[in-house]
């Protein structure tokens, strides 16, 4: 069981660019680096394409307190950008791909960053049509929930947004690049604030109350962590 686990999570963060500590070989039968042979054997179907974001969360659903077994088992997401899917595991035994290309729903364009939570929660950046895709994994298979973008609330609406991240209360952070802004959502996708700032931002961090925003574009090339309450 742990040896699928971690042949799933080397299948799904190989080339999105995630170190690993290499485990033990009865964990893993050697196997350190999944590539795309690795993936045929789930998905024969699909390929690596363009990885880009990966999030992986322990969800409540899956998790029966009364058993150590299943301690281990979390559920990873990512996002496969030139396929416009994310790939996860709908189990300990299985992988399944969800998105095609398109601005509809259950469709992606040029998807970057993705982020979700323990009650089955999951935002994509769908970059390529500007908006935040919305999606619930009740328990294994992920569905459609809706996309927002901001426009409906007197914005100017997200502009190639590239990261996401949520924090304690639910409220979701995304990394307006082509505004230089952070833009705060509640969980309806009502913009709560807006946070300009004049470097590019990529990835949104989270530690407790006190939110991390990493720039990680400068134009300069300095990299610098700007730290704030929101």
């Amino acid at each position: 069981m742990r040896f699928l686990f971690l042949l799933l999570f080397f299948i799904i963060s190989s080339g999105f660019g995630t170190n690993l500590v290499s485990p033990p070989y009865s964990h893993c039968l050697g196997i350190r680096k999944a590539r795309q042979f690795h993936l045929s054997l789930f998905l024969p179907l699909e390929r690596f394409d363009d990885p880009q974001g990966i999030a992986t969360i322990k969800m409540v659903s899956r998790d029966n307190p009364s058993k150590k077994e299943d301690d281990d088992e979390v559920v990873v997401y990512g996002v496969n950008s030139g396929r416009n899917q994310i790939i996860y595991n709908i189990s300990m035994k299985g992988l399944d791909a969800f998105g095609s290309y398109g601005s509809g729903k259950n469709q992606f364009k040029n998807p970057k960053g993705i982020a979700c939570d323990q009650t089955g929660n999951v935002y994509v950046v769908d970059c390529g049509n500007n908006r935040i895709v919305h999606l619930y994994n009740p328990n294994q298979k992920v569905q459609w929930v809706k996309a927002f973008d901001g426009k409906g609330y007197g914005d100017i609406g997200l502009n190639s947004p590239s990261q996401v991240g949520i924090d304690i209360n639910g409220n979701i952070y995304v990394t307006d690049t082509g505004n230089r802004r952070i833009v705060v959502f509640d969980k309806k996708g009502k913009i709560i604030r807006t946070i300009q700032i004049k470097e590019i931002v990529n990835q949104v961090l989270f530690k407790d109350r006190l939110h991390l925003l990493l720039s990680m574009e400068m134009r300069n090339g300095v990299f610098q962590d700007l730290k704030m309450n929101v």
